[in-house]
């Protein structure tokens, strides 16, 4: 089971995301006082995430007779691949939430 520990600027944790491998999604909000236009925001937005997928980019070398070639892959990811937490954390750490517009972070925990 992977979890996404989802934080503010200050490291104080606020949600977590738990997956688990028969690809289920479970939001926890955290903070009890968290107000309750960044609750529904950031379940819209994860709800979102989960039914449209995210982008997810990787690079990698090649070798060729010639030299090395670097390529740059991007392709969409869903709840069923175990990279989406890691792109979901991306995801979030771009967008603010709620009236407050709170910025938040995600780091990965197995």
């Amino acid at each position: 089971m992977k979890m996404l520990k989802i934080v503010n600027h200050h490291r104080q944790p606020l949600a977590q995301i738990t997956w688990t491998p028969d690809n289920q999604l479970q939001l926890e909000i955290l903070e009890a006082e968290t107000d309750v236009d960044f609750k529904s925001a950031l379940t819209d937005f994860v709800n979102n995430c989960q039914h449209q997928g995210l982008p997810f980019r990787t690079g990698r070398q090649v070798q060729q007779a010639n030299g090395t070639v670097f390529v740059d892959e991007q392709f969409t990811v869903k709840p069923d691949d175990q990279r989406f937490l890691q792109a979901l954390g991306d995801a979030i750490s771009r967008y603010t939430f709620g009236e407050r517009k709170i910025r938040l972070f995600g780091f990965i925990q197995e």
